[in-house]
């Protein structure tokens, strides 16, 4: 049997809330954040629509502050 590799492109959209007194002190919270992340993913587990799980191996990561807005409040 022969191997080949299949390369895929799997985005993941994640936020994290933070308190701040103001806008400007968040995104420079944010910022810290973003630039002390110690990602360390060499293989995903991945389940399955019928259940089964998988293991890719992660060749890659970019993360990336996407944007910054007010949490809405109840009232």
């Amino acid at each position: 049997m022969e191997k080949y590799v299949a390369q895929y492109t799997i985005v993941f959209q994640v936020s994290k809330e933070i308190m701040s007194e103001n806008f400007a002190s968040a995104m420079e919270k944010a910022a810290t954040i973003l630039c002390s992340l110690g990602i360390d993913m060499s293989e995903l587990q991945l389940s399955m629509i019928d259940g089964s799980e998988i293991v890719v191996d992660v060749d890659d990561v970019h993360v990336t502050l996407e944007d910054m807005y007010e949490k809405a409040k109840c009232v």
